[in-house]
């Protein structure tokens, strides 16, 4: 039996996008006969488990992450508060003093990672190594492990892009780009396969990636799965159901720059004058105050869960009325729920900015979306949402929309990796 390991950051049992993305492809991988581990952030670095078949590794987190998430899920008191504002203030700390090698932010940190990586590989022998991106340390340490061990297959799975990421706060996109690409050219270097997403595809067809164009494959997100089969019937989420209510739910990260929930906060009190819903934030980021103060004027109608276990995630998604997303402002990157979203058949509403945001195009292909361009009069979008919440829901079958998003699926990605290891 083939062995692959996957480098990745939060993953069980509370990931985040690039954890959720990486756990079903690790499910496919397993049905297709491979024994497949994953290094992750964790308390306890000696620490290893085994869920749904994977083996899973632990290596301590920085610090940062533990305040941070301190500081997230106690955003109400005043020590959550601290903590929040601490760990922000640590961690820009430490990327000005290592800004000639953004974006890495922890030397030891990236040491620990890759000894920890160096023993398991030890262990274990693998045949494939796939790195995740984000974070930057999975790609240096699967780089590492190539450099000493030849015979492995590296292979890098750019979810997120070094050098096509969201707007940051701080630094200029051009900054950003310059910084990414000397990363890109050491890993891209020792890399058997470069794995990028579709929606960066223009990007990469710069004349600098022309060097990597025969290690290039192009993949999507792939969260396209019947996740109907985690809810059994009758159950109830952590939220409480009331049949005469039209619940709104958006789960995932929202920040105050790149992807801000004010209009969507403002826009739904609007709508609760004169209907009955309510909006569940299941989320985390940096946008969580903002949250707050709606949800202290909103009446019981807009209620904040905070960063929750993915089991109640994907509750919540699946027994929504209407899911909610939003669109990264400046950025080709694609918020991996819509695919979930979209394998439920539920309605969706999305809120964008920009005309070329990357969501659109598959939204487009989805029979039960309605787009808001909150550029357009708050009237009218108000008008736009109020006729679809009463809209009867085009039935559509799990297998006709898969049809539709083939390349969503994790069986289609894990079959790209399978033949990383098949072709040398």
């Amino acid at each position: 039996m083939s062995k692959i390991l996957i480098l990745t950051d939060f993953y069980h049992p509370k990931p985040l996008a690039n954890g959720i993305c990486i756990h079903e492809i690790a499910l496919s991988l397993k049905q297709q006969g491979f024994e497949v581990h994953v290094l992750c952030y964790g308390e306890h670095q000696r620490f290893s488990e085994e869920d749904q078949g994977i083996f899973i590794h632990y290596v301590k987190g920085r610090f940062f992450y533990k305040l941070r998430e301190y500081g997230e899920n106690n955003i109400n008191n005043f020590k959550g508060k601290v903590a929040y504002k601490s760990a922000m203030l640590i961690n820009k700390f430490k990327k000005v003093v290592l800004f000639p090698y953004f974006p890495l932010t922890s030397p030891l940190f990236l040491f620990r990672y890759w000894k920890k990586a160096k023993e398991i590989h030890k262990e274990n022998n693998f045949r494939l190594i796939l790195s995740v991106f984000n974070p930057l340390e999975a790609l240096i340490t699967g780089m590492l492990i190539k450099k000493r061990d030849s015979s492995v297959r590296f292979g890098v799975y750019i979810l997120d892009s070094l050098t096509n990421g969201v707007k940051r706060k701080y630094i200029s996109k051009s900054k950003t780009e310059e910084k990414g690409w000397k990363w890109e050219k050491k890993i891209f270097n020792y890399a058997d396969k470069i794995f990028i997403m579709k929606s960066h595809e223009n990007h990469h067809k710069q004349p600098r990636y022309d060097i990597y164009k025969d290690k290039m494959e192009t993949v999507d997100i792939p969260l396209f799965k019947n996740f109907t089969e985690f809810m059994p019937q009758g159950e109830k989420t952590i939220k409480e159901k009331d049949k005469d209510c039209i619940d709104f739910t958006y789960t995932g990260e929202l920040t105050i720059v790149g992807r801000n929930p004010e209009y969507l906060c403002s826009t739904f009190l609007e709508l609760t004058k004169n209907n009955n819903c309510k909006l569940h934030f299941y989320t985390r980021g940096n946008a969580e105050s903002l949250i707050r103060k709606y949800s202290d004027i909103a009446f019981g109608k807009i209620i904040r869960y905070g960063y929750v276990a993915r089991e109640d995630a994907v509750k919540a998604i699946v027994t929504s009325d209407i899911l909610v997303s939003i669109g990264n402002e400046g950025s080709d990157m694609i918020p991996s729920k819509i695919f979930e979203y979209m394998s439920t058949g539920n309605k969706i509403i999305h809120f964008y900015k920009n005309t070329n945001d990357s969501c659109i195009f598959y939204y487009k292909k989805y029979p039960n979306a309605l787009l808001i361009n909150e550029n357009n009069a708050d009237e009218e979008n108000i008008k736009l949402i109020n006729e679809f919440m009463y809209s009867k829901k085009n039935n559509v079958s799990y297998s006709e929309l898969k049809e539709k998003f083939l390349e969503n699926t994790p069986e289609y990605t894990s079959k790209l990796i399978i033949n990383m290891d098949r072709f040398k």
